[in-house]
């Protein structure tokens, strides 16, 4: 242990695992009135609590630091959540509030947070002697704890009756989320970042927070923002980069968005940095960093997975509202993991979730304490697929509600010991029982709009009842374990579908389509039920990997059978691929007899249409069987690949070198590798600025090559004084692309000015009186790479520089700069003229050492002065992340 010291940030990240595995209730509720009688007493940030309570003297004075002051605004309300008394709460919100009105009224001016000096402590780039990762902009972490200790405050008000304070705190964390996503959120990227070099990596820890707190702006966005937080742990070999704040909630948000088996990875993980590699070098308690060289071998605050443990792996979570009151219990499965198991304690007695999956059944064991709900969240495709102790869940005692939602059985219970059960084979059948509903409804429908004779109708009502009957006599003995009755129950459905099927068929009305559709589906979910219970299988192989529009190709079907009962008549066929494919023949007989453990082959040819689209084709394999006398269907998806029948082979420029406003041509050939001609136009993309050009009208014969030539203008400016640039071809077709190629041009300046008009020699001081220089206090001269250069003042906002250049007065000019570089560094910054602003230039050198960058921009004939004579004038901008204006030469040129 290398200190003993009462860090609040410890705490904030810590009390929850505390609460959820011991009775740890009377130690915060204690020490959280330590931090309140040791906040600080005067200055500006008098009533904010020191990072360190109770402190010796003013050793927990550190300034802002919102992640370490929230364990005073959040553990009081977790102590409600988790333990169902609200009097620490009570006794502190007037401390509590004027310190969340402090920290909302010293923010800056952009809305976030002005300073935080305690950010993601101690991650793998930290130093293990305690730290920030490098450039880490803390105040990132700072606002997002803001918000988070807002909306604490709002739910807290709301408990204790204070409506006006809550609807104060909500308009106050309203305007700090708005904040937080104009400063940190770069939407192209899918990520939050913070200001200066934090913005140049991708740091784990601040989209964590963004989506724990909910800060996105909606959940389309929350969900890109996971997805891209998923990709980079992915990237990191299923690594974490987090250290004391974004450990506790990474695990947790990759769950809630779906990467629960990236985060079961993260979890597993036994590689530097990870808890399995602590684990694999003899730890025996958590450490204070992630490597060897921790200091301090006693820290508990990067053993927050805990949290995850219990509120994701077993599911057990306590409503934001009520605490253990209203429970969830939601464990998310994972193929990765087969079983887990989780009880914590609460005021009214132990809850308790353990699950186990073997094969395509899962099992779910609930302990739901006396007085309270629980809300039991169980997968599950319907219903239908959850029992209860044997039971459909739905009538199972105790039970209140039943809903469905995206692949989710949620079921509300009181308290009692409840055995659910999710099984597949359960759901395909109760898929079946949903499909047969419709068709009361819709024969009544068509009857009163005269389609159906009351005859016509009794019967296929008749023949829907007696379908539906069987679809849940065959759920009713899938729930007792016989296999086989399931299976004769579904195949009587199936038969009273196909008399409703013969009888729509007879009659062929328009007004009969719904019905005719609904009876198709649901001869496809009793076929697909009972070809499972089964133990039907259908595969498919198609011989060539490569199609392109024209070719034809054999597709090798195979049908077996691991069940105990006996088919015949198997047929296969492939259906749904669209217009124009055709198979030959249309079906094949895969055998006569299929035993028990039989199997049955064989081969159909799939012509591909002359004029299809590349992509992926999707349609079925289909073999048709008689099954206790239905003839039902066993299905496999087929995907077949179609290739472009035309590659672009080249794309060249000739001259491929050409000064900046000169012209080249550029040559793209196409050719087809297809059996068919295939007409098109071929499309030249130009870099952004370039002018357009019109396109060609193409076609190629079947092994043939064609070409365009097209004459391309290059820009009279050029951003850099030798830059290729890339010309991308595209053969489109009905609008589109079924081929692209790339080929390139490199834009060179010319490297000596004989044309000049003006000439300024920055650092030069003779030079600079005669153009009549004057510049910013922050600027200054020195020399850089080799040559005299001006600089405007990396450190100071708008910082500037300007001076006079003689120009043809109402002809349009060139402008040539010489930057000068000392490092890698990205330069940003504007240029004007005659206080007309006609440049932001942004440019990343990524060369190491000293250096130069020559560039022109074309300044048109409007703002050539009559007199001559125009103001040139160089400015920073307000981003210290980026670079300012360091200028050797500026030339004036005319434009031809």
């Amino acid at each position: 242990m290398f200190e003993k010291n009462g860090w609040t940030g410890d705490a904030t990240v810590g009390a929850e695992m505390f609460l959820l595995n011991m009775d740890a209730h009377e130690l915060f509720a204690k020490w959280l009135r330590d931090v309140h009688e040791s906040r600080e007493v005067s200055g500006s940030r008098a009533g904010a609590p020191m990072v360190i309570a109770p402190s010796s003297g003013n050793w927990g004075s550190w300034g802002p630091s919102q992640p370490w002051h929230a364990a005073y605004i959040m553990i009081p309300y977790w102590l409600y959540q988790y333990g169902g008394d609200d009097r620490v709460m009570t006794e502190l919100y007037d401390g509590m509030k004027g310190y969340i009105d402090l920290e909302y009224g010293q923010r800056r001016a952009n809305g976030t947070v002005i300073s935080n000096r305690l950010g993601d402590w101690v991650p793998p780039t930290g130093s293990p002697a305690g730290g920030h990762a490098p450039d880490e902009d803390n105040r990132v972490s700072g606002t997002a704890y803001l918000y988070q200790m807002l909306r604490t405050m709002e739910r807290v008000a709301q408990h204790l009756g204070k409506q006006s304070d809550a609807a104060q705190f909500a308009a106050k964390a309203d305007a700090t989320k708005t904040a937080f996503n104009n400063v940190y959120f770069h939407s192209s990227q899918d990520r939050y970042r913070g200001e200066g070099a934090d913005a140049n990596r991708y740091r784990q820890v601040h989209n964590v927070l963004a989506l724990a707190f909910n800060l996105t702006p909606n959940e389309e966005v929350a969900q890109r923002v996971a997805d891209r937080l998923a990709q980079d742990v992915v990237e990191r070999g299923y690594h974490l980069d987090t250290g004391t704040l974004g450990t506790k909630y990474l695990l947790p948000v990759l769950t809630q968005y779906g990467h629960e088996d990236v985060a079961y990875r993260v979890a597993t993980q036994t590689t530097y940095p990870s808890w399995g590699y602590k684990l694999a070098n003899g730890a025996t308690t958590v450490w204070e960093h992630w490597s060897l060289q921790a200091r301090s071998l006693g820290h508990y605050f990067l053993g927050t997975l805990e949290d995850w443990n219990y509120h994701y792996v077993a599911g057990i979570r306590p409503s934001a509202e009520t605490g253990y009151r209203d429970i969830t219990i939601a464990p998310a499965v994972t193929g990765l993991l087969d079983h887990a198991s989780a009880t914590t304690q609460t005021p009214w007695g132990p809850v308790s979730s353990n699950w186990r999956q073997q094969d395509r059944r899962l099992s779910l064991d609930v302990h739901v304490p006396v007085g309270t709900t629980a809300t039991v969240e169980v997968p599950g495709a319907n219903r239908w697929a959850v029992s209860e102790s044997g039971r459909p869940v739905a009538e199972a005692p105790g039970v209140h509600e039943v809903t469905v939602a995206a692949g989710v059985v949620r079921v509300v219970v009181g308290s009692g010991d409840y055995r659910f059960g999710s099984d597949e084979q359960l759901g395909l059948v109760g898929a079946a029982i949903d499909a047969t509903e419709p068709f009361a409804a819709l024969v009544d429908a068509a009857r009163r709009a005269g389609h159906l004779n009351p005859g016509q109708a009794q019967r296929l009502s008749g023949a829907a009842a007696t379908s539906a009957a069987r679809a849940r006599d065959a759920h009713t003995a899938l729930l007792t374990g016989d296999t086989r009755a399931a299976a004769r129950h579904l195949a009587a459905s199936h038969l009273a579908l196909e008399s409703m099927a013969d009888i729509l068929a007879k009659l062929n009305a328009d007004g009969l389509k719904d019905l005719v559709t609904a009876v198709d589906q649901a001869m496809s979910a009793v076929s697909a039920a009972a070809s499972d219970l089964l133990g039907l299988s259908l595969k498919t192989e198609v011989s060539s990997d490569v199609l392109r529009p024209g070719d034809r190709v054999p597709v090798q079907l195979a049908v077996a059978n691991a069940g105990s009962e006996r088919m015949v008549n198997v047929r296969g066929s492939l259906t749904g691929f669209g217009e124009g494919w055709a198979t030959t023949p249309s079906w094949v007989r895969l055998t006569n007899q299929l035993p028990p453990g039989g199997t049955g082959e064989g081969r159909l040819e799939l012509a591909v249409p002359e004029q299809q689209r590349p992509g992926t084709v999707r349609g079925d394999a289909e073999a048709t069987y008689v099954y206790a006398d239905a003839t039902l269907t066993v299905r496999s998806p087929l995907e077949v690949p179609v290739q472009s029948p035309v590659v672009v082979e080249s794309v060249t420029a000739e001259p491929a070198e050409v000064r900046p406003g000169a012209s080249t041509r550029v040559t793209a050939t196409v050719r087809n590798i297809g059996r068919a001609t295939t007409p098109g136009r071929l499309r030249l993309d130009l870099p952004e600025g370039w002018q357009p050009v019109a396109g060609a009208d193409l076609t190629v014969p079947a092994g043939q090559t064609r070409s365009v030539a097209l004459d391309v203008v290059v820009p009279r400016a050029a951003r850099q004084a030798i830059q290729d640039y890339t010309l991308t071809a595209r053969f489109v077709r009905d609008g589109e692309v079924l081929a692209t190629g790339t080929g390139s041009v490199r834009v060179a300046i010319t490297p000596d000015v004989t044309d000049a008009l003006d000439h300024v020699d920055l650092g030069n001081t003779s030079s600079e009186q005669a153009h009549r220089l004057t510049a910013a206090p922050s600027s200054g001269t020195s020399t850089e790479a080799g040559r005299t250069r001006r600089y405007a003042g990396h450190l100071t906002p708008f910082s500037w520089f300007e001076f006079d250049l003689a120009v043809t007065p109402g002809e349009a000019f060139v402008v040539r700069a010489v930057e000068t570089y000392d490092r890698a560094q990205i330069k940003r910054y504007k240029v004007y003229v005659d206080g007309e602003e006609v440049l932001l230039r942004t440019l990343e050198r990524s060369a190491a050492g000293a250096g130069t960058e020559t560039y022109e921009l074309v300044v048109p004939a409007s703002l050539a002065a009559a007199d001559g004579s125009v103001r040139i004038r160089f400015e920073n901008q307000d981003d210290a992340a980026y670079f300012d204006p360091s200028i050797a030469d500026v030339w004036s040129r005319p434009v031809s």
